[in-house]
């Protein structure tokens, strides 16, 4: 909610390092509530609720991007490569925890559910 406040005092367009920084910190939250959480059902909310938040970032890592690649030397300097590198970084590595969570979630799961048709099968 807070960070949804903080995202409407920046534009994406005039400052994407700063917009991309904010939403990394909304994914942070939801990786840190995921490590703290204990039981599958609230480690997959979590997990999805990280993934909903990086995918907010598509349209700001898009500008980037479009400065990147940009021949105007104002928008391209290499402070701002270097930060976007290391904020790219920092969402990559927040995406693969996020989707690493959730797959062992669902083999937890897919497993919990042949046990439990195994035991049916024998006792049933």
């Amino acid at each position: 909610m807070h960070y949804q406040k903080a995202l409407e005092l920046f534009s994406a367009r005039d400052n994407p390092l700063e917009y991309l920084r904010l939403l990394i910190e909304e994914v942070a939250l939801a990786d840190f509530e995921l490590q703290s959480a204990t039981d599958s059902q609230s480690r997959l909310k979590h997990s999805q609720q990280g993934l909903r938040a990086a995918f907010q970032c598509q349209e700001c890592v898009g500008i980037i991007e479009q400065h990147r690649t940009s021949s105007d030397p104002d928008d391209y300097n290499e402070t701002f490569v270097q930060e976007s590198q290391r904020l790219l970084s920092i969402l990559n590595g927040r995406i693969q925890t996020f989707l690493k969570e959730i797959v062992k979630i669902y083999k937890t799961l897919n497993n919990k559910k042949s046990i439990y048709e195994e035991y049916k099968e024998m006792y049933g």
